[in-house]
């Protein structure tokens, strides 16, 4: 393979690598949803990221109530995907988020800790 073509493959795929969800606690949420959006819907991964972030400091910080914290996480990850299979994608994270979170929630602490 030419150099030239190594330096592209590589400028092509490292950011894809580099990006990461961290979307949920357990590996196993967090690389179902990292993998689909990825394959399916890389061009809403980086936004992706920020609904993630978004959500864990609102769980973590307890800055509303779960209902409250799920539903813009919701809203976050449909304004990125109108319609296809990125549109299915954000409904099944968003049921996966509404569902998992009711084990979640209680691991928060009142000082931000997981306990």
């Amino acid at each position: 393979m030419s150099a030239f073509l190594r330096l592209t493959v590589l400028s092509i795929l490292l950011p894809l690598a580099l990006t990461r969800l961290f979307c949920g606690l357990d590996p196993f949420t967090n690389n179902f949803m990292e993998l689909f959006v990825k394959l399916d819907c890389n061009h809403t991964l980086l936004e992706h990221v920020d609904c993630c972030k978004d959500h864990g400091k609102c769980y973590a910080h307890r800055k509303a109530s779960m209902e409250k914290c799920d539903n813009e996480y919701c809203a976050c990850v449909s304004e990125l995907a109108k319609e296809g299979v990125c549109k299915n994608h954000a409904d099944n994270f968003c049921n996966t988020v509404k569902s998992f979170g009711k084990v979640v929630w209680p691991s928060f602490s009142d000082n931000n800790m997981i306990v």
